[in-house]
């Protein structure tokens, strides 16, 4: 008998009790493997300080105007300092955000009250943790790192928006620091983004000592003199890491990505022809396996081409291909993703990002492009499920109604 044909004649009473079992006796098998280390949580004091990046500050976010529910809000938060540490033979893991050091674990996104309260941590290392301390699963694989390194790896780096907004600011810090300026290696979790490498060779032809070191996510690697710094903001680790904001980018970050990213390729492109005023970027099954479908995708995709709406595949073009078409258009219409990122090379564009109900107060790409745009507004619809990323499902005579609100400015 398959095991296809056993679940099929298995009830789901009988399957259902014997999987969380099978996850019981796995979770308690890594926890059998893991080691104790206490977490550094006042690391300012407990670490070797090489550079103050910011001091502590209260900086405002907004979230998106969602159609029909509530218009553009402000939200000041606290945002902590920022420092950038070195300590010897630390331990680092690319799908990991955990520092492990002789002094204990550093863990930047750890925050007694709200981490720990609601948290569900996908570092793949971590099998448990507490107020005081965290239990590490070592990867079979070792590598040692000589010499001065820079730690650009942890849980999304592989992620064009994550890396965007989370690690690559990492890299201008060093920078401005100085610490590039000496032969080091950039520990960098091996991906296939090409504006990801791209925005990197770039900012390196600057610097010819630093080197990149692509990493894999399954192996330890042990760095003589290892360069860490926090992700700038809380860490996206799951959706009730805050209840109030899920995320949020610092000012410096904005500014950062604007001067080393953004404005040198629109300087190559602003004088270009328009290619499309009208863009449409889709979010299918092919071209995402983490959720937040639209159920009824046909016939709003459809309703956007009768309209003149161009579809985009941001993935497969170049960071000055994208400079081109986005800095040029005059409407973009777009699944909530990370191919909103590219709003950031609009030129005061008018935006409607499609989205599940869950997803409406995210605010890192709205962040992100908020300068860039002269109008973008949230449509949601209802959920399909209680999951965060769940499907979703939105009118068309609520979509008709909010295309004639945001591009046409009909109240």
């Amino acid at each position: 008998m398959t095991v296809n044909n056993a679940k099929r004649i298995t009830p789901r009473s009988i399957r259902r009790p014997f999987g969380m079992i099978i996850t019981m006796f796995r979770s308690w098998i890594r926890k059998r493997e893991s080691k104790s280390y206490t977490i550094i949580q006042h690391p300012e004091k407990e670490l070797n300080v090489v550079y103050k990046i910011k001091d502590a500050s209260w900086d405002n976010i907004y979230y998106p105007e969602c159609y029909g529910h509530s218009k553009e809000a402000q939200l000041t938060v606290h945002t902590p300092a920022e420092y950038i540490f070195l300590e010897n033979n630390a331990i680092v893991s690319g799908d990991s955000d955990v520092v492990l050091t002789s002094k204990g674990a550093y863990w930047n996104k750890f925050n007694q009250e709200e981490f720990v309260t609601w948290a569900k941590p996908a570092d793949k290392n971590v099998a448990w943790f507490n107020r005081s301390h965290i239990g590490v699963v070592p990867h079979k694989k070792q590598e040692i790192v000589n010499g001065k390194v820079l730690s650009l790896i942890g849980l999304w780096s592989y992620h064009w928006a994550h890396c965007l907004f989370e690690f690559l600011p990492k890299l201008f810090s060093a920078g401005k620091a100085g610490l590039l300026n000496q032969p080091i290696t950039l520990l960098v979790v091996e991906n296939e983004d090409s504006n990801i490498k791209e925005i990197m060779n770039n900012y390196l032809s600057d610097y010819p000592q630093a080197n990149i070191l692509w990493v894999k996510n399954d192996v330890d690697y042990i760095c003589e003199e290892l360069y860490f710094l926090p992700i700038p903001g809380p860490s996206y680790c799951d959706y009730k890491f805050r209840l109030d904001y899920v995320e949020f980018i610092p000012r410096y970050v904005i500014d950062d990505i604007k001067r080393y990213v953004i404005d040198p390729v629109i300087e190559k492109v602003k004088d270009n022809k328009p290619k499309y005023e009208k863009i449409f970027l889709p979010r299918t099954k092919k071209f995402t396996h983490t959720g937040k479908l639209l159920i009824n995708y046909d016939e709003i995709h459809d309703y956007f081409k009768s309209l003149g709406y161009i579809d985009l595949e941001g993935s497969t073009m170049t960071l000055e291909e994208k400079a081109d078409v986005f800095y040029h258009a005059k409407e973009v219409v777009g699944m909530y993703g990370s191919s909103l990122v590219n709003l950031m090379f609009c030129n005061h564009a008018k935006c409607i990002n499609l989205s599940n109900y869950k997803f409406v107060t995210e605010t890192c790409i709205y962040l992100l492009n908020r300068d860039y745009l002269s109008k973008m507004i949230t449509v949601t619809g209802q959920d399909d499920g209680s999951e965060y990323g769940s499907n979703f499902y939105i009118p068309l005579d609520k979509i008709k109604s909010a295309y004639q609100y945001c591009m046409l400015d009909k109240q």
